[in-house]
């Protein structure tokens, strides 16, 4: 975490010093000096405070003036515990601790414990920290110094948080916020929104770890403390680095960059270079990476800060191993290795062991002879050891080491090995969703997902070709799957339905508030206007409303759902099919990176199966050959998609052998698969599947087990349908006529009516010109049914069209899709959001589209 000081102001108070320094005696009041010149230089350069009080030690020595000694060693110890040599610093603490007790300077002895509790907080010397902040919190009390007790809260709470006893922190962190408001010190209390943020941010949580920081943040902007908030910047930067959504986080670094060079903050300004080179490397921006990591690494090197040193030395390394410059790599890698040795963070090594694994695993392929090759996974797989090692002794959970020591035992042929790692490295992945999933927005969900879907890509190549050797590895993949979906899928009607149902007039308020935003941002993105500030307060809204609402946080629910359960509740002749689709990795052949080919596969479970069973059934590119690129296409295309066996031969037919028997099948599509009408495949001349099979589709097979998630069944007293079809698309005034009348869509709705009537049904239906958007959204949630027979579209991404060389396909689609001119393709067609270019027509629509 960063807690900003005004080094700016620090720069003139050292020259008022040092003018003092020239027109003072010689005695104890130099020493003084020199000591708090030193003291003012900790922000600003290292090596500089650490020649002052250097200087104020010979000094104090020499004129036997004990309290300047202890002051003396204490700096030079901070000064050490900056430049992370621990060593060093615990040193010069424990020749300061005995003189100050000896002086009975209190407040003396409480600063060296609160630094030396620092230091084994950072070498997770846990319990010996414990005991140095209670001595310090003794201290405090025995002073009546409220701040200070605080400070100690905070820091016991902190040894909790690493601890892993995440309630004890928050008991402490809650008795430091009661002292600071009790005292009215706001910056405490700030401080400790922070390191409340903090803990979140260590659990995982980083919804909640982003309310905290934003708190924070009011407050500093409350004071107008710039430096402060620069520190809030800096905090919320990173979360939002940790998701994966790496332009939020660029914004926040590029505004505590700014004010950090405004106050000539040369410690932050290291540090945000460095977080910046991070985020433009995840960009692909290797160039600006590589800069903004020298900027850091020259301001380190002259703060003296060598652990910083050792990170920058890291990221380099790592940037050159992106780019494929695999020698440059682990020559930067080595000296970060160097200097974490040196400096005994342990941590810091096993993330570099860990980095030197991957750079090995990405020399694999540019060998030929099997030899030189199995060296390389032998260096890969004993350094992935060393940081599994270290990271194991240090209670971390981290998934790179596992992700390297899967793919390389995987290579070398050991399938034990390979599924050992595998198995705990989606453990730790699927616990990171189910920590993240219960606090972030759909937006961020899907940021967070696609920092992680790698490792389930991966595992899913692996599983693809193990089965033959052990079919229960499917196990896992069906889980995983459906697990996902169900996740992912998890909408904002679950937070409406948990939020109205509470009854709680404050959650109910709230939530009428971010309503009433999503429907000005979906205005103005109609409108083509900026939406940013409006995003930004939905989304702060929304994260209060997740936190509050107990019912949309129970995930967990999700999370237990397996394939048994899916099984148990399959007759004698029902299947439930789960697609997915994946990048392919193949072990033997590039297995340092994905192929360029998408994989899809069925994973079947039948009432009589010993484990679902895994087909492979296409590339990706091979369906879209059939459906084109841009999907949905003319009319005519699309009759003749599904009037020969080309689909069934691709998709279905692989099936054939493992469907014998089976009358029902429950379906959940993936990727492309979702633009595929299964009932309309034809499997021969004039026989389509709907013939053969009643189909029923779902989100998620997850969802046929009895009480499963969003299962809705048997939750209305009566059964009421509301129906639409037959829709009038012009008005009086109508002079384009973009959407044409549907016969078939009158002729299907009576013909449901007649039916659902005869079952005692209650029915609403809707046509011509009373079948309006309006009465739609009045009726839908006071119904169990609705059926929609009209107009549809989803209009392909306007980039993509205008990149692909021959644009007929996305033109036809245009024109059969709603026409080619007027407002609405600017407001939908041409739209970057894909939400805004998916819609359902009524009443009325040509004239909205027209004008």
């Amino acid at each position: 975490f960063v807690f900003a000081n005004s080094s700016y102001a620090q720069i003139n108070e050292i020259d008022s010093l040092k003018l003092q320094l020239t027109t003072s005696p010689i005695d104890t009041n130099t020493v003084i000096l020199l000591n708090n010149i030193a003291w003012r230089y900790q922000r600003i350069n290292l090596d500089s405070s650490l020649a002052y009080s250097n200087k104020a030690l010979l000094l104090a020595k020499k004129l036997y003036y004990k309290k300047g000694i202890a002051s003396a060693y204490y700096y030079i110890g901070t000064v050490y515990f900056y430049k992370g040599n621990y060593q060093l610093a615990i040193a010069n603490l424990n020749n300061q601790l005995p003189i100050e007790k000896e002086i009975k300077n209190i407040k003396g002895e409480a600063n060296c414990y609160t630094i030396l509790g620092y230091i084994n907080i950072y070498q997770r010397n846990l319990d010996t920290a414990l005991i140095l902040y209670n001595k310090s919190l003794q201290l405090h009390q025995q002073l009546n110094d409220n701040k200070g007790i605080a400070s100690d809260f905070a820091n016991i709470g902190l040894i909790n948080v690493y601890k892993g006893d995440y309630s004890e922190a928050i008991i402490y962190y809650k008795w430091a916020e009661d002292k600071f408001i009790a005292i009215g010190n706001k910056n405490g209390l700030a401080n400790i929104h922070l390191r409340v943020g903090g803990l979140y941010s260590y659990r995982g949580e980083l919804r909640k770890a982003l309310s905290y920081f934003n708190q924070a943040l009011l407050i500093f902007e409350e004071q107008k403390d710039k430096q402060r908030m620069a520190a809030c910047y800096t905090n919320i930067g990173i979360i939002y680095k940790k998701q994966g959504n790496y332009n939020k986080a660029k914004s926040n670094f590029e505004k505590s960059l700014s004010i950090a060079k405004e106050y000539s903050d040369r410690r932050s300004l290291a540090n945000l270079y460095n977080n910046m080179g991070v985020v433009l490397d995840n960009m692909n921006e290797d160039s600006l990476a590589i800069e903004n990591f020298k900027k850091s690494l020259n301001l380190q090197l002259e703060l003296g800060n060598m652990a910083a040193v050792a990170i920058i030395y890291q990221n380099i390394g790592s940037n050159y191993s992106d780019k494929n410059n695999l020698s440059e790599a682990l020559i930067w890698l080595t000296k970060s290795e160097k200097i974490y040795s040196e400096i005994g963070d342990k941590e810091g090594k096993a993330n570099t062991y860990s980095a030197i694994s991957y750079v090995y695993i990405q020399y694999y392929d540019t060998f030929i002879d099997s030899l030189k090759k199995q060296q390389i996974i032998d260096s890969a797989i004993f350094y992935a050891n060393k940081a599994k090692e270290i990271n194991n002794a240090l209670a971390i959970r981290s998934t790179s080491e596992y992700q390297q020591l899967s793919r390389c035992y995987w290579a070398r042929g050991n399938d034990k090995k390979a599924v050992d790692n595998f198995e705990t490295l989606i453990d730790i992945d699927n616990k990171n969703i189910l920590m993240n999933f219960s606090f972030i927005s759909e937006k961020e969900r899907a940021y967070f997902f696609s920092t992680i879907a790698h490792d389930y890509w991966t595992f899913n190549s692996f599983a693809l070709e193990y089965r033959k050797n052990d079919p229960s590895i499917t196990v896992p993949i069906y889980n995983n799957t459906i697990k996902n979906k169900g996740l992912l899928l998890k909408s904002n009607t679950a937070l409406r339905q948990a939020v109205i149902g509470s009854k709680d007039t404050s959650l109910i308020n709230d939530y009428k508030k971010w309503i009433s935003l999503k429907k000005q941002i979906a205005n103005n993105y109609s409108k083509g206007l900026d939406t940013k500030g409006l995003d930004r307060r939905a989304d702060i809204i929304e994260g209060l409303l997740i936190m509050k609402s107990q019912e949309f946080s129970d995930f967990a629910r999700v999370q237990n759902i397996s394939w048994k359960d899916v099984q148990a509740n399959l007759k004698d002749d029902e299947v439930a099919i789960e697609f997915t689709h994946f990048h392919l990795m193949i072990a033997d052949s590039g297995f340092s990176d994905f192929t360029s080919q998408t994989q899809y596969v069925a994973l079947i479970v039948t009432p009589k199966s010993q484990y679902p069973e895994m087909i492979p059934l296409f590339k990706e590119e091979d369906l879209e050959k059939i459906l084109g690129k841009f999907g949905v296409n003319n009319l005519k295309y699309i009759q003749s998609i599904y009037s020969d066996s080309s689909l069934y031969n691709l998709i279905w037919k692989p099936m054939e052998e493992s469907l014998k028997g089976v009358k029902k099948v429950y379906l959940s599509p993936d990727g492309l698969l979702h633009k595929v009408s299964f009932p309309a495949i034809a499997k021969d001349q004039d026989v389509y599947l709907c013939d053969v099979y009643d189909i029923e589709l779902k989100s998620s097979t997850g969802k046929i087990v009895s009480g499963g998630v969003n299962t809705h069944v048997g939750t209305y007293k009566t059964s009421t349908a509301t129906l639409f079809g037959g829709i009038n698309y012009d008005t009086d005034s109508t002079t384009y006529q973009g959407w044409t009348y549907l016969e078939g869509t009158k002729t299907e709705v009576k013909k449901i009516d007649k039916i659902l009537r005869k079952g005692k049904v209650e029915v609403n239906y809707f046509s011509n010109t009373s079948a309006t958007e309006e009465e739609f959204k009045l009726m839908a949630s006071n119904s169990n049914i609705i059926h929609i027979a009209t107009h549809g579209f989803f209009y392909p991404d306007p980039k993509e069209v205008a990149l692909d060389v021959d644009t007929t396909d996305a033109v036809e689609e245009i024109v059969f899709r709603g026409g080619s001119r007027g407002y609405g393709v600017n407001s939908f067609v041409e739209n970057s959001n894909p939400l805004m270019r998916s819609g359902l027509v009524f009443a009325g629509a040509n004239d909205v589209w027209s004008r």
